[in-house]
């Protein structure tokens, strides 16, 4: 868990909302770490992160590495990861105007849910990390530029209603449901996020489901959710770890990019 990354801290990190979502919300760049002279990074690595929320067809982009995050939406929880996200970055959102009229207060932002958290740990999980003081393991910047692209699939939408029929026939839901079986398989990685306070049934539904393909699944599932037992011994037939936490989670997830990317890169030589 502990082996350093080769990517720097450049990122340009964007959501992508549906067409009925007036705002635009960003995550804000990191702060680069204090570097001292034992370490060292590729200034000519870049990190581009996006996230694309139901029902939206943006397209992402045709070299992007892209992660599925499967589970219940809800507020996060003492459970969800067990440390605060990195005070380095940070979650913002884009408005109008950025002044503030004390007699017009804004509303307090909302509470972060697990997939904003994921989306912070694994950002930092790409920030420069101590390299070993070897002439060796200097990294020269003469190669040019390389952009590594991220592509977040999020199933919460921002329009959803809950009184609308489960049915085939009713179109809004029936999208919605096809929106996520097709991101699902289309992805590089799902991760799924078991949260304790919360049954998700579809999230047990779709688990069996991707077990066709176990290499690219990644589950998290704290003690307490109501059928971990099920969930641990489906795994266990199918090789997959059950992980306790969310920071632990990103950095599963940024192994397995990285070793995408090195898949990828050896497939083009």
């Amino acid at each position: 868990m502990s082996r350093p990354s080769r990517f720097s801290s450049s990122f340009r990190l964007h959501k992508h909302r549906t067409s009925n979502s007036n705002t635009t919300g960003t995550m804000s760049e990191p702060q680069s770490q204090p570097q001292s002279q034992n370490h060292h990074q590729n200034p000519n690595i870049n990190l581009t992160m996006e996230t694309i929320h139901a029902p939206s067809t943006t397209p992402h982009k045709p070299n992007s590495i892209t992660i599925f995050l499967a589970g219940s939406t809800l507020p996060s929880s003492s459970s969800s990861s067990s440390k605060d996200p990195p005070s380095s970055i940070r979650i913002s959102s884009l408005s109008s105007s950025s002044r503030r009229d004390p007699a017009h207060q804004q509303p307090p932002p909302p509470s972060p849910t697990w997939r904003d958290i994921f989306s912070t740990h694994l950002a930092h999980y790409f920030l420069p990390k101590p390299q070993p003081d070897s002439d060796n393991d200097t990294i020269t910047t003469s190669s040019p530029p390389e952009t590594i692209y991220l592509t977040i699939y999020n199933p919460h939408r921002p329009d959803w209603d809950s009184s609308w029929r489960e049915d085939t026939a009713f179109l809004p839901f029936k999208e919605q449901v096809s929106w996520e079986m097709q991101h699902r398989e289309q992805a590089d990685i799902v991760l799924f996020y078991f949260d304790p306070e919360s049954t998700a049934p579809i999230s047990l539904l779709e688990l069996g489901l991707c077990m066709r393909e176990p290499g690219k699944v990644v589950v998290v599932c704290p003690r307490g959710y109501w059928k971990r037992g099920n969930v641990s011994i489906v795994c266990e037939r199918f090789l997959v770890p059950v992980l306790e936490g969310l920071e632990e989670a990103a950095w599963v997830v940024g192994g397995r990019v990285e070793a995408v990317q090195r898949g990828r890169e050896g497939h083009s030589c």
